[in-house]
Parts: structure tokens; sequence; C-alpha cells
């Protein structure tokens, strides 16, 4: 069997060491990641993760380092030492390989790796951090031979890779506490037997418990599958989530592009391996969906969009239909939304404006229709705000608005909307849709507005507004004719892009409102009437737009 490594790597030094205790012989494939051998398209037809371990058995594929232990030991193994059959057994050396995952192995890397691949000094908290992780493996090895019991397991040899790499690095291995002592959540008791670590839990309850193997299969490769999803949801998918939101929402620090764009990535591993089936490790819900569920739905709820991912957005919607448990796990979800996620949006999405400013209305009115709240910031243009330092270092253009939601910031107020509808609208909406001829038709309604309708409203009323000039009939008949134009787009449809309500219709508004305000009828364009009215009745933020656009005359 093909063999995918780096020696270096204690993941795959772990394979290696299981394979020898178990007899299989590996043909070594060395992969040289500075090189960019993973990222070539027939290593990314084997493992869409590009990672390493990867190990190929007769065609079939598969990664992560521990999953690739437990197939080994179940397929391979001459008797059931290395991975007992015992459910209880089992569940502990199941919660030793996700310590060395999610625990020992992490902080080892949180450590070390960015000092030794983009040359950052060392990090105290982080250390601490890995000698909390040695600490809690000191416990586990108190008055016994191995760290899952008095028997070696493929827990003690995926251990034993990792904690080579502490020694190696000049670690000291010394003293520490105990009962559960990593002190998390969740644990079980049953029956006076402790366990801890969510997905090691979800694997003994159903080879206790389950009335059958359909939740975790005993067929060497169906279970591997299944491991190898629960490993990817522990390192990969939540611990993405995790790295991203917790420094957010725990220790109010910035948002961080980088990160999000790897918990992004994450996603898109999962939509790829859900191609062409209908749950994470094949056509049959298992234990890994549930736990991948349990995931994916806090991403939901925090907001993450969906749409580029549609294997994912339909696997989730097969969960919520089919998951047994699932309303708890939404309740779970919406509960961490209330407590956590929502008070850090309130807090993210600032928005620099004028109640006056059509664009600065346009804005506010799709973020209501989206259900996005703001943080206004009133920005006094006539004191010269936005010509102030702190401001021109967040918009070098000096103008509003100005939309900052974390590292993301928006000045110009059509990209405000799509973007507020492309990343918090949700799925299906009308206002920004995802077909491309959809999105053609209103994007071109939105810049029919942002460069003839706008401006020529401008170069009509501003001068009269700002510097008290007589009216310019020529410029009076350049905006009459665009709203002739816009007539002319309303004609066959109810709304300026079709038949539904979009950003497009919001836009327009937002400057024609302004418009009627400063004495400007509309009846003689009775398609345009028709339509404004329409929009009074029902458009989001319909009354505050008019409110707003009254504080314009005050500008006189």
């Amino acid at each position: 069997m093909d063999f995918y490594y780096l020696p270096g790597s204690a993941p795959c030094r772990a394979v290696q060491m299981t394979a020898a205790a178990v007899g299989v012989e590996l043909n070594l494939k060395l992969t040289n990641l500075m090189a960019g051998e993973h990222m070539k398209p027939e290593f990314l037809k084997i493992n869409p993760q590009h990672c390493i371990p990867t190990l190929v058995d007769n065609g079939f594929a598969l990664w992560e380092s521990r999953a690739i232990c437990t197939y080994l030991a179940e397929k391979y193994g001459k008797d059931d030492k290395l991975y007992p059959r015992d459910a209880q057994k089992r569940a502990v050396v199941n919660q030793r390989l996700y310590f060395d995952m999610g625990t020992l192995y992490q902080r080892f890397a949180d450590y070390y790796y960015p000092q030794i691949f983009a040359k950052q000094p060392a990090n105290a908290e982080n250390e601490q951090k890995m000698k909390d992780a040695v600490g809690f493996l000191n416990t586990f090895l108190d008055g016994q031979k191995y760290v899952a019991g008095d028997s070696l397991t493929v827990a003690d040899l995926t251990i034993l890779a990792t904690i080579s790499t502490y020694d190696v690095a000049g670690f000291d291995l010394s003293k520490y506490p105990h009962l559960n002592p990593q002190h998390c959540i969740p644990t079980l008791v049953d029956n006076g037997f402790s366990l801890w670590e969510s997905r090691a839990i979800q694997i003994y309850l159903a080879e206790k418990y389950g009335k059958d193997d359909k939740l975790y299969p005993k067929d060497p490769q169906k279970r591997a599958v299944v491991n190898q999803r629960l490993y990817f949801d522990m390192g990969t998918l939540y611990q993405r989530f995790a790295d991203y939101w917790y420094p957010q929402l725990f220790a109010k620090q910035p948002a961080v592009p980088e990160k999000e764009e790897k918990m992004k990535e994450a996603v898109g591993f999962f939509n790829t391996f859900l191609e062409g089936q209908d749950y994470a490790a094949g056509n049959d819900l298992t234990i890994a969906d549930l736990s991948l569920a349990a995931s994916i739905a806090t991403y939901e709820v925090a907001g993450f969009d969906f749409a580029p991912y549609p294997n994912v957005a339909a696997w989730l919607a097969r969960c919520k239909a089919n998951a047994p448990g699932y309303d708890l796990n939404q309740a779970g979800a919406d509960d961490f939304k209330a407590k956590f996620i929502s008070g850090i949006i309130v807090m993210l999405l600032d928005l620099y404006y004028l109640p006056g400013s059509a664009p600065c209305r346009a804005v506010q009115m799709v973020a209501e229709a989206v259900d996005v709240p703001l943080n206004l910031h009133h920005l006094d243009l006539m004191a010269g705000a936005h010509r102030s330092a702190t401001y021109t270092k967040l918009n070098p253009q000096q103008t509003i608005p100005t939309l900052v939601d974390r590292t993301v910031v928006l000045c110009e107020s059509r990209a405000a909307l799509i973007y507020l509808c492309d990343r918090y609208a949700k799925a299906g909406s009308d206002w920004y849709p995802l077909d491309i001829v959809q999105r053609a038709a209103i994007n071109q309604r939105l810049f029919f507005d942002a460069c003839v309708l706008y401006p020529r409203f401008t170069d009509f009323y501003h001068p009269q507004v700002f510097g008290n000039a007589a009216p310019d009939v020529k410029k009076r008949v350049a905006f009459e004719r665009s709203v002739e134009l816009l007539n002319i787009f309303l004609k066959e449809h109810a709304f300026v892009a079709g038949s539904s309500m979009t950003i497009a219709d919001i836009s327009i508004f937002a400057t024609l409102t302004t418009a009627c305000v400063l004495g400007f009828e509309l009846k003689p364009y009775a398609c345009v009437y028709r339509w404004y009215q329409a929009m009074m009745k029902s458009c989001p933020g319909a009354k505050k737009n008019l409110e707003g656009a009254k504080e314009f005359l005050k500008y006189k």
C-alpha cells in the first residue's frame, strides 16, 4: 500500500509505527510540501484536503493519521490488542487519540510552528498551554503502564510520535493533576465509567448501545472513513471555527482575515467530501454526520454563508430533516448565538453616515432587509469630520457611507449593499440572488443609479442646496431624462430588475426619496410613480428613509 509522508512529521511516524506493529509493509512516497507536491492534481484527486499522511490501500484512500492507525489495527491486526473491541476499552483509546490530536499535538504546533515557519518570537501563553497538555498526559499515566491502560494500543503509538517531537525540541518532560484531569466538557459517566471528548463519547455510545452498526459501521473501510471525518471535524472544521471566532468572542480581539479564509477552506474540504453522496462518510447517516452537524450548526448561527458550498447546504438540510435529536442541536446553537455571537455582530458592523445622504440610507435599508443591526456613527461633514486623520486612515476617499465589518472596510454604498447580501442574506432570498442573469440585471440597475440617476440628481440639486445657486434648466432636463429611462425600465416589471424587490430598488428608492422631498414630482412618470408608492408601503426601513431624506432640507 502507498504511503505519502514526510519523515519529520509526527503523524506520519505514528502511522509507520502502527504499520510495523501489525506487520504491514508500506510503499513510502516522500511528499515534498515545500515544493508543493501535495498540491499537484494527482495528489488532490487522492486527497482533496492535500495533507499528509495519506494512505492508499488497494484504491481506498484515507488521510488523518489517527484514522489510518485505527484502520490498520482493525483490518490487519492479528488480534484486538492495539485497538480493543471492548466498548469501554476502545472508548478510552479513542479519547486518548482525540486528546493527542486536539490538545497534545495541537499545542505543540501552536507554540513551535509560528517560531519555525514564520520566524515569530515565542509566545509564553502558548508555552504554558503546551506544558498543561503534557501535564494532562502525565495524569493519564498515573498508576498504569500505557496511556489507555496496561496494554500498548494505537493511542500510545500516536502519542509517542508527538512526545518524541516534544523531546527533540528540548521540552523538559516532568510533573502534574487528577479525575477528568483535562477538566473539560462534555464528560460522560456511565455506571462509574468516566469518558470525555465528544467524539470518543459518540463512538462509545454507538458501539455499546446502538441497535445495529449503521451509526458506526463494523466494516473496517467504512469505519475508517467515519473516523477520518470525525478527526477532520475536530482538527480542522471545528478547530478553524474556534481559531477565528473565539479570540473575538472571549478576548475582544479583532477578526483575522487569514483565519476566516482557513475557516472557508475547511468548509470547502467538507463540500468536496460530500460530492456524489448524501452524508459525510457515504450514503448513510453516521456519528460523523452528528458530530459535523453540531459544528456546522454553529457556523450557521454565526452567519457563515453556505451559498458557495452547495453540497454542504444540501447535506445540512438532510441532517435537519433526518438526524435524531437535531432540534436539540439547533436549540443549543441558537443559545450560543444569543449568548455570544449576537453581541459581537452588533459591535462589529459600523456605519459612518449622514441621515440626509441617499447612499447612506440605502445601506441602512438593506441592512434592515437582511436583519443586520448597525452601529451608527453620525459624521458631520460640515465640521470636516470626514477629513480627520482617523477617518482618512479608514477611508482615504473621505466619503460617506463607510461600512466596517470587522476587517472589511467598504467605501461605496452599492458595494456595501452587495456585501451585506452576500454575507448576511438568508439563502434563497431575492435581495441579490445567486442566479447570474438576475444578478446581471440588478448590477445594471445599480450602475444606472451610480452613474446616471444619482449623479444627475446631485448635479441639479446640490448647487441649489449647498451653494444657493439658481436652478439650471439643462441639468434639470438631464435629471428628468434619467427618470424617464427608469420609467421605461419599469414598464414591463413591478420592480426595477424584475418581479421582485432587490437591492437595486432600494438604492434607486433612496435617491428618488430625496428628490421628492426637494419637490420633484413623480406623477408624470406613471410607472415610476406606481413603483414608488409600492416601495413606500413595502420596502424595509421606508419610514426611516423618508425621515432621513427630510434631513436633507436642513442642509440648505
